[in-house]
């Protein structure tokens, strides 16, 4: 990709177009936290039919926006806080494909009566 057109134009219709360049970056950490929970969040909810998650890019090489848990400076992403609340022990998860909220426990202990 030669260009963020495509990135851009996804943005612009999920969260608006982007007034300034804080503006663009506040969405498009937004997008990131959001691109990387939802696969640990769809390997936990399929977790006993699943054989593992494969994570494509621990940190990059150069600067860039997206699919990274650690940026080019080693510093954490809000894909490593995404990643870091779906992995979380004990939350809610919001199913996709079956659009059922799942309630995951990933202690060795029950939970008990649980309330929001």
């Amino acid at each position: 990709m030669a260009n963020l057109d495509r990135y851009r134009e996804s943005m612009n219709k999920r969260l608006a177009e982007p007034k300034n360049l804080d503006e663009f970056l506040r969405k498009a950490r937004y997008l990131d936290y959001e691109a990387m929970r939802a696969p640990f969040e769809a390997f936990i909810t399929n977790r006993y039919l699943s054989t593992g998650h494969i994570q494509w890019m621990y940190n990059s090489a150069w600067p860039k926006l997206w699919w990274q848990l650690y940026d080019y400076y080693l510093l954490p992403t809000a894909g490593f806080y995404g990643a870091k609340r779906a992995c979380s022990p004990l939350h809610l998860i919001y199913n996709y494909a079956t659009k059922e909220i799942i309630a995951s426990n990933l202690t060795s202990r029950e939970a008990g009566k649980l309330a929001l």
